[in-house]
């Protein structure tokens, strides 16, 4: 835990200085099941292949955060902020991810004017089966050969978002807006 704290401290230093102090957050293949992160500010973390397996992140940042390969089954990630997450390949099975934002970040130059190009939400080969997504917004993201077999997707936002050859047997998308819908 002091290790956490010392690289969360550090994160936070990082991102109020905007990489001039402290340190990005690097905890690929750490073990942090169950660990509560609720409101912490991740975003930009490197979590790949992290065990995040039934830790508490609701309300969390994590804007651009890398979590390919991670394991949050059973994670509480409710009203979390994972706008351009890389979520590739990771374990979101019976999580809760109710009113959690996947929106595009609009990418920037170096001097801080925006650009035209907009990094979206990346969760292509995630397995969220059973996972509860009640009024999440996946608008314009990447969720191809994703499973969200038995997920409940009620009033979820999938507008604009790439679902090829995503899986979706068994999952309730009652009042979901879908690819293609107007």
């Amino acid at each position: 835990p002091d290790a956490l704290q010392t690289a969360l401290t550090l994160h936070r230093r990082w991102l109020e200085s905007e990489g001039a102090e402290g340190a990005r957050a690097c905890l690929s293949g750490a073990d942090l099941s169950a660990a509560d992160l609720s409101g912490v500010d991740l975003s930009g973390a490197e979590l790949r292949n992290t065990n995040l397996t039934a830790a508490r992140l609701a309300k969390a940042a994590l804007v651009m955060a890398d979590l390919s390969g991670a394991n949050l089954s059973r994670a509480d990630l409710d009203s979390a902020m994972a706008d351009g997450v890389n979520l590739t390949g990771a374990n979101l099975s019976e999580a809760k991810l109710r009113n959690t934002r996947f929106l595009p970040v609009r990418l920037r130059e170096a001097d801080g004017m925006p650009t035209s190009r907009l990094w979206s939400a990346n969760l292509s080969g995630a397995r969220l089966a059973r996972a509860d997504m009640t009024g999440a917004n996946l608008h314009g993201a990447i969720l191809v050969g994703s499973d969200f077999a038995g997920a409940c997707l009620r009033d979820a936002d999938l507008g604009e978002a790439r679902i090829d050859n995503a899986r979706f047997a068994g999952a309730d998308l009652a009042g979901a807006v879908l690819p293609g819908a107007a």
